[in-house]
């Protein structure tokens, strides 16, 4: 059977599995032609497992910033835009080049983590409502731009571990599960969509200081609300990014593909407030001026 094969595409009655000969054929392969049960069919990419793990890449557009069409500036944003079509650009990430899976990362999850960090981790600048910015004592402009470089030095660091926590054991399952020559795409999703993490941070940072000090009697408003969704809701995109690609990228089954996600997860869950404290250490103490005015107001 040849290419012109459509997922869509119904076999004939009573066909079989090609893969499962005990199982009823629900789909047609796109690819190869082959019937397909719903065990070994993937519908987001109308493909068979076989043919999907065979070829990954073929399933799935380009990586936009590794593409030649278009200018570096479109070429990003349509990168940062497939960040919310997880399941769909997952095959992609089976191609071999990292160094622009690495470059990518330092223009995004980079920036986005320097941004995150000025506002939690600076001593000398205190962020209220409406987009105030008021000095904590009376610092010179040589200690305010130190004061800044330090914050978006401490929030690098935190994503850089959070990368490491993520990518050690990320890639170390995958190459034990689904074999060496799979490792790289599981090095590209997460350069690819780490900036998730503190773009989340930066948002949501950024959103609460464009709010007034929150009355801690009154409920809850929208503004608020959508921020906190959006810092719950965000993240989920990278977890669903790497399942997808352990799935349909490295070839590991439905369980498999979560196991090797939630073990990274996990120890992200605990080694990061543990690694935060740690550099937070680091840091002068919030002066008491800085505590009284950050203190909500009833």
């Amino acid at each position: 059977m040849g290419d012109d094969h459509r997922g869509d595409e119904m076999p004939p009655e009573g066909a079989m599995c090609a893969e499962h000969p005990d199982d009823a054929a629900l789909f047609v392969c796109e690819r190869c032609g082959s019937y397909c049960c719903g065990r070994c069919f993937q519908p987001v990419h109308n493909r068979c497992s076989a043919c999907l793990l065979r070829d990954p890449a073929s399933a799935a557009p380009q990586v936009p910033w590794e593409s030649e069409q278009g200018s570096a500036l479109g070429r990003y944003f349509r990168t940062l835009g497939a960040a919310f079509s997880p399941m769909r650009t997952a095959p992609a990430f089976g191609r071999n080049d990292s160094d622009r899976a690495r470059s990518f990362l330092m223009l995004s999850a980079l920036p986005l983590a320097c941004l995150a960090g000025v506002i939690p981790h600076t001593r000398t600048l205190l962020f209220s409502g409406y987009f105030q910015v008021s000095l904590v004592g009376q610092p010179s402009s040589e200690q305010i731009v130190l004061d800044v470089l330090r914050a978006m030095l401490v929030q690098v660091v935190l994503s850089g571990s959070e990368l490491l926590i993520l990518l050690l054991p990320f890639v170390s399952l995958v190459r034990a599960y689904a074999g060496p020559e799979r490792r790289h795409a599981a090095v590209r999703v997460l350069f690819y969509r780490l900036w998730l993490l503190p773009g989340t941070m930066a948002l949501s940072y950024i959103g609460v200081w464009a709010l007034a000090a929150p009355d801690p009697e009154a409920p809850i408003g929208a503004a608020t609300a959508l921020i906190l969704t959006a810092r719950m809701v965000l993240p989920v995109f990278l977890v669903i990014a790497m399942a997808s690609t352990a799935r349909a990228a490295c070839g590991l089954g439905r369980l498999m593909s979560m196991v090797v996600v939630m073990v990274p997860l996990t120890l992200l869950l605990f080694a990061q407030p543990v690694v935060q404290i740690g550099i937070e250490q680091l840091l002068p103490a919030l002066s008491p001026e800085a505590m009284e005015a950050a203190r909500p107001r009833s």
